[in-house]
């Protein structure tokens, strides 16, 4: 019973959202749908790895320790990045297909969301707000900018909110990945949630990489 009220509830505040999404230009939601999205994401961290190896490599070596310090900054961020980004694709992957939640009625009414993987067509939990929640807290364990901080955390809550004013999502769903989002930090870092165990990500990623490239020639 308590489960039935505490459904109703999600959908009837959800479908709120929704109607008061509706006054807001789509596009501007769409702005905040896109800066979430994952492909961009893992786009930018392969971005950002290439750059730090090419800076890497300019120093003849392939091992973070003896590189630039641009280069193994770069090194760091993109392949701490990039796996909490698989994590995070793995975690909601498997829950959308366990949870098999349809998505609202009303998410239909725009026709305008692109779905990559079947499981995509599945609501719960929200992919984009379980990706903004790690984004920003991985951004927030790396720097000490408090000020960015704040605008860190605003845009991911803004993207996450986004979900149900575009219809995309229940409110329960929002809530889920942002807390999944947590989730994957932790795994990311072992439960330590201490930022030293990126450079150790990021230095066994280099030693498999140059195996691996050893073991082309």
């Amino acid at each position: 019973m308590i489960l039935g009220k505490v459904g109703r509830l999600d959908r009837s505040v959800s479908s709120q959202l929704f109607t008061f999404g509706r006054h807001v230009p789509r596009f501007i939601w769409k702005i905040f749908e896109y800066s979430g999205d994952g492909i961009v994401w893992i786009a930018v961290s392969i971005v950002v790895l290439i750059l730090g190896l090419n800076s890497s490599l300019d120093d003849g070596v392939q091992t973070l320790k003896l590189s630039s310090e641009l280069g193994k900054d770069a090194v760091i961020v993109g392949v701490n990045l990039l796996l909490g980004l698989v994590i995070d694709l793995c975690e909601v992957g498997l829950l959308k297909w366990i949870a098999k939640r349809p998505r609202p009625v009303y998410n239909s009414i725009s026709n305008d969301m692109n779905v990559i993987v079947s499981v995509d067509a599945f609501s719960f939990p929200s992919g984009h707000s379980s990706r903004v929640s790690f984004l920003a807290q991985f951004a927030i364990l790396l720097g000490h900018k408090y000020l960015a901080h704040g605008l860190i955390i605003a845009w991911a809550l803004t993207v996450a909110i986004s979900r149900c004013m575009m219809g995309r999502h229940y409110l329960t769903d929002v809530f889920a990945g942002l807390a999944l989002g947590y989730v994957t930090l932790l795994a990311l870092t072992y439960g330590s949630m201490d930022r030293e165990v990126f450079k150790a990500n990021a230095e066994a990623m280099i030693r498999i990489s140059s195996f691996a490239m050893s073991r082309s020639l």
